[in-house]
């Protein structure tokens, strides 16, 4: 075959092979010094991660790591010895690909030579809103430095004619994600389960959720806690809390 154990060397990497794991492990180890992970049998370091919660704990003697699906497919150190399905990577060769050019006006599709144009139309977003330049969206949104209680948050956001982020597919999961790491921050999302308890909707509609993000051990708030927020202290994972409390927020216009 010609490959190696998966070596994970960017976010985008990391979130495609979370997904993969979960419709079927990496080989980060210590084997050869105590707490510091290289990939495979290099010295290449791990730069980037995804360890469950107090993870790694296995001292000397759980030095390979892998994608747990029991705690949402976060890694965790485990022994050596133990047996798992696993991953290989291998260089590709590289193929030539469409070029994507934005229009803001008529979509139309051109073939010149051997190279395919798809010529797309672009929404165009308010000042100071975002459009994703590598998912497959029509939004546009806010991630707002204010903050506000849930409901205020929402009142904002519609005056704006928009709503807190109603998020539906595994793409705009992990691009709202990966905005909030790079703003370092907690945000309210749209999700909620104010009417019916355990029922969690987006905004006041009875669109039922159809991805999350949760941390391990939630929704725990029972009916205390009813408005979902992504938590900057646990790696930006979905958390349920109360909806008085205020924190910034991501409005959504599409």
């Amino acid at each position: 075959m010609g490959g190696e154990l998966v070596a994970i060397n960017s976010e985008d990497e990391n979130n495609y092979i979370t997904e993969q794991a979960k419709i079927m492990d990496s080989c980060a180890n210590d084997r050869v010094k105590e707490n510091t992970f290289v990939w495979g049998d290099s010295s290449d370091p791990v730069v980037i991660h995804n360890w469950r919660y107090l993870e790694p704990d296995g001292g000397t003697l759980e030095n390979c790591v892998y994608i747990t699906r029991t705690y949402h497919f976060f890694w965790g150190d485990l022994k050596c010895s133990t047996s798992l399905p696993y991953i290989c990577e291998r260089t590709s060769n590289p193929q030539p690909s469409p070029v994507e050019v934005s229009m803001f006006h008529k979509t139309t599709d051109a073939v010149i030579g051997p190279t395919e144009i798809n010529l797309i139309q672009v929404k165009d977003c308010p000042l100071g809103w975002v459009i994703p330049t590598n998912v497959t969206s029509t939004s546009c949104y806010l991630f707002s430095t204010d903050s506000k209680n849930w409901e205020n948050a929402q009142i904002e956001c519609r005056n704006n004619g928009a709503n807190l982020v109603a998020i539906n597919s595994e793409e705009e999961m992990f691009y709202i994600k990966e905005q909030a790491k790079d703003r370092n921050s907690h945000f309210w999302l749209g999700a909620n389960d104010r009417l019916n308890e355990g029922i969690f909707v987006w905004g006041d509609s009875n669109e039922t959720l159809t991805v999350n993000d949760w941390r391990v051990f939630l929704p725990s708030g029972g009916t205390t806690d009813n408005c979902i927020y992504i938590s900057k202290k646990y790696l930006f994972n979905w958390f349920d809390t109360k909806c008085s409390d205020v924190i910034p927020f991501i409005c959504e216009q599409g």
